[in-house]
């Protein structure tokens, strides 16, 4: 919530408690005239008006001031005050003693208004006796108050106020003086229900003097304003007044005393804005009163029935200068500032002009209005700036748009009417320009085709030219040719229709189909085959997309693709054809990727190697990357290893337990799955051993084949080298001793 709008509810919620206090107060609506409220029953300080309505009404209008009064009794009045005002009251009391009021309000060319103003009662003819009883002459007793005040509007409903007072107190030899400082509300809830606080003497000095001190009581002024609102006119001239006075509130000793000295209530009615009627009511006393106004000038009276007669009050107010309507001049304010944020620069621009319409000494509003003009001066030329840009690159549409947003900003602006109708007009040409190269183009084509003797094509070309162009004869003229051609061969569409439909190219049958039955729509076996044709085209592509769909969670891709990509030749628009294929196109270009891999699985095949084919693969299975070569391979290998596995493992344990033969039968298996390093060495470890067993029983031969076969298996063997030297002179050796 904006700042503004909390102030405000927070002031109408202390207006509202501050009524509620009184109304709560234990005293409430008590009549006290005993001698604890006597010191300030008489005080000038908050006691009298500052017009005789205020009288009339019975003080009752804290929350309904109207004019001059406001300096008086709710300084938060002056912010509707947009003249200059003087106002003058004057009463004779009782003997001797007179109660003068004289005010001024200044409205100021911003925001507010200032008032001054001065209140005095005086008495005199008071006998000055001495100590004997012998009259020694007279003295007199006089009390002025002098006020500066100030008031502003926050918001079209809330006015706030304050007044500083000097108070002089002049008795015989004795002067005192003090100040005091007054806070004023109103907050306006509904057109017709006003409520109004004063805090007086919220904060104060005392009166002082050489003798003594008389402290300034805190006074608070409450009330609500009521003018009914109805379809009858002579009730909504009524207005009800109702106030309530709280006195001494925190009392003279300090502390809280709730001290309740006055109720009030006052009704005004209106006549034609001319003559007004008042009466008010004031604890136990009435007062009435009547008003008049004629041409800015108010007279107003008032009567004042109080126990100890009649007081009359008589007051006289002049609104001078042009009137200016301040609550207004808000709104606006507040409607141009809101104008500018929102970039409307035209229209804050058009409430400016009124605002000083109203108030050509506004300085402020010109100010504004100056810097609006020239912020919406440089919009403008930056929008001109880069439209000019765009519509040399020859983009016409982005520059019209772009200058339709200036119209927007200022719809009266005729640079930019004319430079948009310059550029719909090069927009116009360039458009002109190219419809003549596109009919031209498609004349070219058509005639290509006729040459061909593509008829059909050459039959849409000239269709499409007299689409752009509608007064174009030529076209006109060669449709109607092509179709009477059409015609002639309508016997021979039939034919092609029906062979394309025993080829099952539907497509193809259809177009021919068709073309019959534009030419002649009462051909009804090219209507009878059409539809049938139709039929099977869908048959046909839902099955196909139903196979498609089924190789593409089988994996499938490629044939999937073909699938799909049929339909699409055939079909576009068939259902999510398109994007299905494209979903296999995608996995097809991901296992494209991958075929070298699988080349270099498939060459560790054949070199014997599935361990190293399985790690080439493994990845590949984990990606999801499906291929049928890949997922069989993988297959044929992991049965390959762990078969491999199984009979090196087997060779192991026949070696463990010295059965060389079943040992050796067992790696050369499994070296003939899994060409593994391990596998080797057991083997020729297996061959050198059953070389030795047979080299200890002297069978040479046995040996040396044994021991030729590890030499086969690797050649760099230096041991088994000397072990089939030995084995050999050994053989020659028997051969000389026993012979052949």
């Amino acid at each position: 919530m904006e700042p503004t709008k909390l102030f405000t509810k927070f002031i109408a919620r202390l207006i509202i408690i501050g009524i509620i206090s009184v109304l709560l107060s234990e005293k409430s609506f008590s009549i006290l005239n005993n001698d604890e409220n006597s010191n300030v029953s008489g005080s000038i300080s908050h006691n009298y008006a500052g017009t005789a309505r205020s009288i009339s009404l019975g003080g009752a209008n804290v929350a309904d001031v109207q004019g001059i009064e406001s300096i008086y009794d709710n300084p938060a009045g002056l912010a509707l005050i947009n003249k200059y005002t003087i106002g003058f009251l004057h009463s004779n009391l009782f003997e001797n003693t007179y109660y003068n009021f004289i005010g001024y309000v200044h409205p100021l060319k911003t925001r507010g208004s200032i008032g001054f103003g001065w209140a005095g009662l005086n008495s005199s003819g008071f006998e000055i006796r001495d100590s004997a009883n012998v009259d020694s002459g007279t003295f007199d007793d006089s009390q002025n108050v002098f006020f500066l005040g100030y008031g502003n509007a926050w918001q079209k409903n809330l006015q706030a106020g304050v007044n500083l007072k000097i108070l002089q107190h002049n008795i015989y030899r004795t002067r005192n003086t003090g100040f005091g400082l007054d806070l004023g509300i109103q907050y306006h809830w509904y057109e017709n229900l006003t409520a109004g606080i004063n805090f007086q003497n919220i904060l104060s000095l005392p009166l002082l003097s050489e003798e003594s001190s008389e402290p300034l009581p805190f006074f608070i002024k409450s009330g609500i304003s009521w003018n009914p609102k109805t379809q009858t006119d002579w009730i909504n001239n009524i207005r009800v007044n109702v106030g309530f006075d709280l006195v001494d509130v925190w009392g003279n000793q300090g502390g809280i005393t709730e001290h309740l000295d006055t109720w009030k209530i006052g009704c005004e009615y209106n006549f034609f804005d001319i003559l007004y009627v008042r009466g008010g009511l004031q604890d136990n006393s009435v007062s009435l009163g009547l008003g008049a106004t004629v041409y800015n000038i108010f007279l107003d009276y008032a009567c004042d029935l109080k126990d100890f007669g009649t007081l009359h009050w008589i007051s006289l107010t002049m609104a001078i200068g042009k009137h200016v309507d301040r609550a207004l001049m808000n709104k606006y304010y507040q409607e141009a500032q809101k104008a500018y944020q929102q970039g409307e620069y035209k229209a804050a621009i058009k409430v400016w002009e009124r605002i000083i319409l109203m108030n050509p000494e506004d300085s402020t509003a010109k100010r504004y209005l100056e810097k609006t003009q020239g912020k919406l001066q440089t919009e403008l030329d930056s929008i001109m700036v880069e439209a000019d840009s765009c519509s040399h690159e020859g983009e016409h549409s982005t520059a019209v748009a772009i200058l339709q947003k200036g119209l927007k900003l200022d719809p009266d602006e005729k640079r930019i009417k004319i430079k948009i109708t310059m550029i719909k007009s090069l927009q116009e040409a360039k458009e002109r320009q190219e419809l003549a190269d596109n009919i031209r183009r498609h004349e070219a084509f058509a005639r290509e085709y006729y040459q061909k003797q593509e008829l059909l094509k050459a039959l849409d070309e000239w269709k499409t030219v007299l689409a752009l162009d509608k007064n174009h004869i030529a076209a006109a003229e060669r449709i109607w040719a092509i179709k009477s051609e059409i015609n002639r061969q309508i016997d021979q569409h039939f034919y092609q229709g029906i062979q394309n439909f025993n080829q099952k190219k539907y497509t193809e049958a259809i177009k021919y189909f068709q073309i019959i039955l534009e030419t002649d729509p009462d051909y009804h076996m090219a209507g009878f085959y059409l539809q049938k044709t139709r039929k099977l085209l869908s048959h046909q592509l839902h099955k196909t997309y139903f196979a498609g769909q089924k190789w593409m969670k089988q994996r499938s891709y490629q044939k999937a693709f073909k699938c799909f990509k049929s339909i699409v030749k055939t079909a576009p628009e068939y259902k999510d054809t398109l994007s299905q294929m494209k979903k296999a196109e995608i996995k097809i270009k991901e296992i494209s990727k991958i075929l070298s891999q699988y080349k270099k699985a498939k060459k560790y095949q054949k070199q014997k190697k599935p361990s190293a084919a399985l790690d080439i693969l493994a990845p590949l299975i984990r990606k999801d990357v499906y291929n049928y070569k890949i997922s069989t391979l993988y297959n044929f290998l992991q049965k390959t290893r762990g078969l491999a596995t199984r009979h090196y493992t087997a060779g192991i344990e026949y070696y463990r337990d010295k059965k060389i033969k079943l040992a050796i039968n067992s790696f050369r298996k499994s070296l003939e799955l899994d060409k593994q390093s391990e596998t080797k060495k057991s083997l020729i470890e297996a061959y050198t051993s059953q070389g030795i067993l047979a080299y200890r029983r002297d069978e040479l031969s046995k040996a040396l084949s044994a021991w030729q076969k590890v030499l086969i298996i690797d050649k760099d063997q230096p041991m088994i080298k000397r072990y089939i030297k030995r084995a050999v002179n050994k053989r020659k050796n028997l051969k000389r001793l026993f012979g052949e």
